[in-house]
């Protein structure tokens, strides 16, 4: 274990001690059979700087005093805690935070009761903030919460003079608690009762709970508490060792002990553990080391019956433990377990071969083992699995006690396997609403996940969008299947994801062929990945999966401005993030503007004065254009990097043509410009670019020019 869980652990194994009476035995930790001093303990975690365990520490004080009836005590600790900082924030996350609240009530009540509390009035506001929080805890995790509620609530009837009440909910605290098998409250819950009745004057009554709680001690190994309520009884009762068991009474407790560590260690291990097969593998390892067993299985419930989920083998060569896929053939005493499951009992066997309901199972007569147990898992009363443990060498090897601890560990795993699986299932969520939401989009909402979005968050950035699509694809599409069409598209986003993703951009829309993409970096990645992009696409029409149905000529734009990051709600109530803003108009009216054109990849002019490396891109101009509805024009550059190399050697060759013949035209000399771009065709016959020009050099120099001609397009449509 880490220094962290070690102090913490060393904390509760001290309290152990002092209720089992090997330490103090007065509510303090301090141990002097082992010189454990409680005050120097936690000086070494401050000096560490390990306030998590320290914290773990004042859990263990305040509780161990409570069981002492040393209620002032339990508050001064309380105190002490709080003076360190917020256990909620310093314990985020565990279970101990609501272990010390829980406590911290307990003795302020009891101070309250008998006019000792220092200031009652903040004693009584606690209690109350205590059970409206551990309401809802008792609603989603009765099995953990319900009993301390009820106590609780038993307590604050107690205050009011409600005694009906009080008598009712002392007992139903003391019945869950040992519904649940949490022996410690359940004995708890029975001293405070008894405290409750003799205030009455009921003392025959009180007596009895005492008695009851005296058992319950006893039970759960605490031989001091035993000690102590004998005392003001005036009754003993010997104890003695089992003749069978693996685990001594209290008069040899040192087994005991480290059984209850094992619950403590179960509870800060696996209370951590959010993967599934890491919970598993160390369950198990805590279950069978803490069984003293040679083998077990450990078996879960997936909704129709009980499977394999981890198999350890303790000692020699072979010990291991094996979960989920590395499980093959997994075998055991099939009728055991299907007892177990039905009557949700634990079965012990003490001599498994010579049992009259069980000894002539298959199973058992093959492999003839000694001791064999099965114990069910419950959470809030429903059947999470079974764990079945057996030992080979020794009969009689699992007592009551041992069942009892098992049961303790069992409930603690049975909770972090429904956690585990709730993880799973919300991960599984998460990365399947990942597929409609992209998570960079989140992150620029500065959310973490898609239901902490609220209609109508947006965010203005500055980014650089990307239009990309198939041309003729629609008339394509005619002529295959849907489910070609769809093997099509899906064999051809694969090819263009990789390029975007590489470039630290996301695709933010899937619209049939058509992808939009955003980048928040730099411009310079968008070209780049639009780059990336088209030579992606020129291997995939050179494979022979694509020669049978080669996709149309591919083009895209990019360009760059502060459109804003929103989600969008529908009236149905359904939500859709995206990106709006006139650079996902323009960047869609480019990409458009790219067929006109004939060119692969158009930019604007924003777009290519934001890149941080333009000698990166080979470009050149393209024209003017102004957006219908929009004021003022957008430049727009084609990128010849997109183009097939020999396209693109051609149109460098020719491009101080290309540059004088658009010179000519913004000047008006329109023959002129038409001599320059037709000697350019000439170098360069597939130059669409150029044919385009001379088009509109020609046709301008054959009619009147409009007043206040600036050379720029009008695009009415995309």
């Amino acid at each position: 274990m880490d220094a962290e869980s070690t102090g913490a652990a060393t904390a509760y194994r001290y309290a152990v001690r002092g209720l089992m009476g090997l330490g103090a035995s007065d509510g303090t930790l301090d141990d002097p059979s082992e010189n454990y001093v409680e005050k120097e303990h936690e000086d070494a975690l401050v000096e560490g700087g390990l306030l998590l365990a320290l914290q773990h520490c004042f859990v263990a004080r305040v509780a161990s005093h409570n069981h002492f009836r040393q209620y002032a005590q339990a508050l001064e600790a309380y105190a002490e805690s709080a003076a360190r900082g917020s256990i909620y924030e310093i314990l985020f996350a565990q279970w101990t935070p609501p272990a010390l609240a829980f406590h911290h009530c307990i003795a302020s009540a009891a101070c309250i009761l008998d006019g000792t509390h220092p200031d009652p009035e903040a004693g009584r506001a606690a209690l109350d903030a205590t059970r409206e929080q551990f309401g809802p805890f008792a609603e989603t995790n009765p099995t953990i919460f319900a009993h301390m509620k009820l106590l609780l609530d038993a307590e604050a009837a107690a205050l009011d003079g409600n005694e009906l009440d009080a008598i009712g909910l002392y007992d139903d605290a003391i019945d869950r608690a040992r519904a649940d098998s949490f022996l410690n409250d359940e004995a708890l819950s029975l001293e405070r009762a008894a405290m409750f009745h003799e205030r009455g004057g009921r003392s025959r009554i009180a007596r009895q709970y005492r008695r009851d709680a005296r058992n319950r001690y006893e039970t759960w190994g605490a031989a001091a508490k035993v000690a102590q309520i004998e005392r003001e009884l005036g009754e003993t009762t010997a104890w003695q060792t089992s003749t069978h068991s693996t685990i001594l009474k209290p008069v040899r407790a040192g087994a005991t002990s480290l059984d209850m560590a094992s619950v403590l260690k179960a509870a800060l291990i696996v209370s951590g553990e959010g993967e599934m097969d890491r919970l598993l593998r160390r369950s198990m390892e805590i279950l069978v080391e803490n069984a003293g067993v040679g083998r077990g299985v450990l078996l879960l419930s997936d909704g129709a019956g009980l499977l394999p989920s981890a198999v350890s083998q303790l000692g020699g060569a072979d010990a291991r433990t094996l979960v989920g896929a590395e499980l093959t053939d997994v075998s055991y005493p099939q009728a055991v377990g299907d007892y177990c499951r039905r009557t949700r009992d634990p079965v012990v066997l003490a001599e498994a071969t010579q049992d009259a309901l069980f000894g002539t199972d298959g199973w058992i007569t093959e492999h003839k083992p000694r001791s064999v147990m099965s114990v069910p898992i419950l959470n809030k009363g429903r059947l999470i699995g079974i764990l079945y443990v057996e030992n080979n060498l020794s009969a009689g090897a699992f007592t009551t006690d041992r069942v009892g601890v098992l049961q303790a560990l069992c409930s603690q795993i049975a909770v972090s396997i429904e956690n585990a699986r709730l993880f799973h299932q919300q991960k599984k969520m998460t990365d399947a609403f990942a597929q409609f939401v992209p998570q960079e989009l989140l992150e620029r909402l500065g959310r973490n996940s898609v239901v902490d979005i609220e209609r109508g968050d947006a965010v203005g950035r500055d980014i650089t969008v990307l239009f990309s699509d198939l041309r003729d694809f629609t008339s394509m599409s005619e002529g295959m299947t849907a489910r070609e069409n769809f093997k099509f598209l899906n064999n051809y986003m694969e090819r263009m994801e990789p390029a975007i993703e590489a470039h630290k951009g996301f695709v933010d829309k899937y619209m049939g062929d058509a992808i939009m993409a955003l980048f928040s970096r730099t411009s310079d990645d968008a070209i780049a990945s639009a780059v990336e992009m088209h030579s992606s696409l020129q291997r995939y029409t050179s494979s022979a999966r694509a020669r049978a149905r080669p996709p149309s000529p591919w083009a895209s734009a990019c360009t760059t401005a502060p459109p804003s990051s929103a989600p969008s709600a529908r009236p149905a109530g359904r939500v859709d993030t995206t990106v709006i803003g006139d650079t996902v108009n323009l960047a869609s009216r480019l990409e458009g503007l790219t067929k006109r054109y004939g060119s692969n990849l158009l930019v604007s002019d924003d777009a290519l004065r934001q890149t941080e490396a333009p000698e990166a891109f080979l470009t050149r101009h393209a024209g003017r254009v102004r957006v219908k509805g929009k004021k003022l024009a957008a430049t727009v550059h084609e990128v010849l990097n997109a183009d097939p190399e020999p396209l693109r050697d051609a149109k460098m060759e020719t491009l101080d043509l290309y540059r004088a013949g658009t010179e000519a035209y913004y000047g008006k000399a329109f023959p002129d410009a038409a001599e320059q771009f037709r000697k350019a065709l000439e170098g360069c016959p597939k130059d669409t670019m150029v044919a385009y020009w001379m088009g509109r050099s020609v046709e301008a120099s054959e009619r009147p020019l409009p007043e206040g001609w600036t050379g720029i397009e009008e695009l009415t449509s995309k």
